[in-house]
């Protein structure tokens, strides 16, 4: 006789592999399956705290720029003020500077002008020096003028003599000298 079925009902799984794909699909949803299932929510927990950790640097962040700019805006004027001062002392700085240059300029004109010459008007600048007044001859002012032209700090020269009255008046005088030499400073 052939071989009879056990009597007996088995309700417990089979220790076997599955054999259709719905039975593999089953088995790795409620073994491997789970395991992904809690690291993707664990990423998604790690990435929701570390959104709120950012957005709150984010909002520090700003709020630390805004009490800058609030500050920057406070001290505008007072920069406006500093920058205006800045100025004026590298403008007297520059002033000083050629000051020097003026009052050695004008030193050596003076001492080149003789003591019977009166000079009424005086004029310096940087690039050029005029006075005018009234000698008592041509002579002394023939003498000035050839001091004047063989000096090489002055480049022209320009004398203008008028004798408004008689033989025995005295001579009234302009002289414009150019005093532009090379700057050796770097052009200021």
């Amino acid at each position: 006789m052939a071989s009879q079925l056990p009597k007996s009902l088995n309700l417990l799984q089979p220790t076997e592999t599955p054999v259709s794909s719905w039975d593999r699909i089953y088995l790795w949803v409620f073994s491997i399956g789970r395991y992904l299932i809690i690291a993707v929510e664990l990423i998604v927990l790690i990435a929701f705290a570390a959104r709120f950790s950012l957005d709150r640097r984010n909002n520090d962040l700003k709020e630390s720029i805004a009490v800058k700019v609030e500050l920057l805006k406070e001290q505008k004027d007072t920069e406006a003020e500093l920058r205006r001062v800045q100025s004026t002392l590298s403008n007297f700085s520059y002033m000083l500077d050629q000051q020097e240059k003026l009052s050695s300029d004008l030193s050596e004109i003076l001492d080149d002008i003789p003591s019977e010459i009166d000079v009424s008007i005086f004029s310096i600048s940087q690039l050029s020096i005029s006075f005018s007044g009234t000698a008592p001859s041509y002579e002394i002012m023939a003498e000035l003028e050839k001091d004047l032209r063989e000096n090489p700090a002055y480049s022209n020269v320009k004398v203008e003599l008028t004798k408004p009255g008689g033989v025995e008046s005295s001579v009234e005088y302009v002289i414009q000298i150019s005093t532009e030499q090379e700057d050796t400073n770097g052009g200021r």
